[in-house]
């Protein structure tokens, strides 16, 4: 038996959608939340980190999410924004994007959300000329790795960095070398076109 009989029902309240200015306010409140969690530490912030986020301006938070040469993926559950992931043009190469700050709030994991809004991300993307994109996860993320595979992404490098704590923060650096590959288009279509 399924352990949450409204999970259905919630999965009808749910949408993955791209992020408008007017939504500056709850990403900034997501993104605090993400940063505060038991999960703060995948996004490799400090105690100091967290008090200028806290403080930034509605210019700065704009900025941040929206002029960044890239978009933000959301997940909504009603009208609450409850998921979200950046992507961004790489001023570097042409044709290439990173992705970062991919959050889903606990109780919405295990839905198909996370799925869902990484293939979002990643069509949008491809509607935007990109080719080739790269992103980081912190080492022993099983769920975000198992996600990005499933799209075809490979372990390039691993890194750490040590934090102002003294902390060492290890990620491993994935890229999709062909957004354009009839196999990875089939993939970001079955999740999009799913139920």
């Amino acid at each position: 038996m399924d352990e949450n009989p409204f999970k259905n029902q919630e999965k009808l309240n749910t949408k993955v959608e791209i992020a408008k200015r007017e939504d500056w306010e709850e990403l900034k409140k997501l993104r605090l939340f993400a940063i505060k969690s038991k999960d703060g530490h995948f996004f490799g912030v400090t105690d100091k980190s967290v008090k200028e986020e806290e403080t930034q301006s509605e210019e700065a938070w704009n900025k941040y999410f929206f002029d960044n040469n890239g978009f933000v993926a959301i997940s909504r559950y009603g009208s609450e924004i409850v998921g979200m992931g950046m992507a961004f043009k790489n001023n570097d190469e042409e044709n290439f994007w990173r992705m970062r700050s991919n959050y889903l709030k606990p109780e919405f994991r295990k839905m198909g959300l996370g799925l869902k809004m990484f293939a979002t991300t990643l069509n949008e993307i491809r509607k935007s000329g990109g080719k080739k994109v790269s992103l980081n996860i912190e080492v022993g993320n099983k769920e975000s790795m198992g996600i990005a595979l499933k799209f075809g992404f490979k372990i390039i490098n691993s890194k750490s960095v040590k934090l102002e704590t003294g902390e060492e923060f290890k990620y491993d650096n994935l890229d999709l070398e062909n957004l354009d590959d009839p196999e990875v288009i089939k993939k970001i279509d079955d999740v999009l076109n799913a139920g």
